[in-house]
């Protein structure tokens, strides 16, 4: 499942973000932290996605 699945399925936030833990990212997605810290960004530049200080945040209409 993609970064952007759990997002959507968390109502639009996720808790996590490039400076979780490693064990919290795999808990949380099933993925690596560097498969999690490449999905985030592209998800990022494509203007998917915001980061807020306590996680990520799906941009509406996406």
């Amino acid at each position: 499942m993609s970064v952007v699945s759990y997002v959507v399925e968390e109502s639009g936030f996720l808790p996590l973000h490039d400076g979780s833990a490693s064990a919290e990212i795999q808990a949380g997605c099933g993925v690596s932290k560097k498969a999690f810290k490449q999905a985030i960004g592209a998800l990022y530049r494509n203007r998917r996605i915001v980061f807020e200080d306590c996680g990520i945040r799906r941009v509406p209409n996406c």
